[in-house]
């Protein structure tokens, strides 16, 4: 069931157009995130939600109402920021109580509300503490908790990890996910990375300059993206231009590109001249003699652990290649396969 229907947002400062007719529909208790490059639009479209700010045009609806013109703290929503934004002066329990007061729950209710949000937390034993006698962690728990207090209906977050270490941010994602599940909460998450959206998401919204490119599941995204936008921007990918194409038998075409000529899966006709063909790093078979084999000179090595990764040159092209195979050599010549239903034809837009 929708809970929250964004419709044919437009919003500029000055003349910088943010966004451009943007829509979205999003289920109850469903996690979404809004991933794309800085300046897409990711925040502005947190704070028309939210009321912090009003969109040109478009109207916002949760749970079927218009929320266009009603107020922030009517709105049921609650919004977590990236620099946490807790009061210096008070504890990590009148930050979290902050809420309370102001939408002026009654006392009997907001104790039990309180004493749940920092069970759920694990914060009893730092409710003396201000906050700048904890982590960073420990900071980010207390503004997800402020948040969490007022058992809101949709609770919206805005990079809520950028200024964490790359382990703490981890543990703390985790936790972001156990809560919403815990409390079936709605969940609308603002990040540029890709990573974190891809682990956390129900569904990705992928946006590019105020507009969305795609939005599907996180699998759904990195196995089959759209265009050459959320294929460079989602993961790794190799992505090649190509001119030529010849039907064969049984939906399989051929290409030539910058690498040489490959074949692959299409159903569809080629008409657009903005056309590429792309394949992950790990979809190549090092050693392996398929119907698409490419050879190359290894330019350098990165040992991941699990895995390497490979900088490939094949006719003054570098590409990348990640595999669990070992022992290879700067300058080593080696072939390597790909399925032609691993490679997928691009447009440019």
């Amino acid at each position: 069931m929708s809970i929250l229907k964004v419709k044919n947002l437009f919003k500029s400062y000055g003349k910088i157009e943010v966004l451009k007719n943007f829509s979205l529909d999003i289920d109850s208790t469903e996690f979404v995130s809004l991933l794309g490059p800085s300046g897409c639009g990711k925040t502005t479209v947190l704070k028309i939600i939210s009321g912090f700010i009003s969109p040109d045009k478009g109207t916002v609806f949760i749970e079927d109402i218009d929320v266009s013109n009603t107020p922030p703290e009517k709105r049921n929503t609650a919004m977590c920021f990236q620099s946490y934004a807790l009061f210096p002066h008070l504890t990590v329990e009148d930050n979290i109580k902050f809420g309370l007061y102001e939408k002026k729950i009654p006392k009997n209710k907001s104790k039990d509300l309180f004493e749940e949000a920092i069970e759920h937390l694990s914060l009893s034993q730092e409710l003396g503490k201000y906050p700048n006698e904890l982590s960073g962690g420990q900071q980010q728990r207390v503004a997800l908790g402020r948040a969490l207090v007022t058992r809101p209906k949709i609770i919206l977050f805005d990079e809520p990890l950028s200024n964490l270490d790359a382990i703490l941010r981890g543990t703390v994602r985790n936790e972001i996910k156990r809560i919403q599940s815990e409390f079936k909460l709605t969940a609308i998450y603002v990040t540029h990375d890709q990573s974190e959206a891809l682990s956390i998401s129900d569904r990705v919204i992928l946006m590019k300059e105020g507009e969305i490119n795609q939005i599907d599941t996180p699998e759904k995204i990195y196995d089959n993206p759209i265009s050459y936008f959320s294929a460079s921007f989602v993961g790794i990918s190799n992505i090649h231009h190509f001119k030529n194409s010849k039907k064969l038998e049984n939906n399989f075409i051929e290409v030539d590109t910058n690498v040489g000529k490959l074949k692959l899966l299409y159903k569809n006709n080629l008409t657009d001249k903005n056309i590429y063909v792309s394949w992950r790093p790990e979809n190549a078979e090092v050693g392996e003699q398929r119907e698409n084999t490419l050879f190359g000179r290894i330019k350098s090595i990165a040992f991941q652990g699990a895995f390497t990764e490979l900088e490939v040159e094949i006719k003054n092209i570098k590409i990348k290649i990640i595999t669990q195979k070992r022992g290879f050599k700067i300058n080593e010549e080696i072939k390597f396969g790909i399925k032609p239903e691993n490679l997928l034809v691009l447009k440019k837009s």
